[in-house]
């Protein structure tokens, strides 16, 4: 693990349970997990299909597996 994940880790740490599984929702989704267990809520969807739009063209964007995010059900 590295330094910033760790430190990032530390900091949710202490957060709610509900707010630490939605943060590691987000960060599983980010990472291609296949076996969420919660679908993003509806009020919230337009809003993550911008951000991964706009991660999309990130000059960051060869460093996370975006790709097959943008694919709607």
């Amino acid at each position: 693990m590295t330094k910033l994940f760790d430190h990032a880790i530390a900091t949710i740490s202490p957060m709610p349970p509900k707010v630490q599984d939605y943060i590691a929702q987000g960060m599983l989704c980010m990472a291609g997990a296949d076996d969420l267990q919660e679908n993003i809520p509806a009020e919230h969807r337009t809003g993550v299909m911008q951000g991964l739009a706009e991660a999309q063209s990130s000059p960051l964007r060869p460093w996370y597996g975006f790709s097959g995010l943008l694919q709607t059900a």
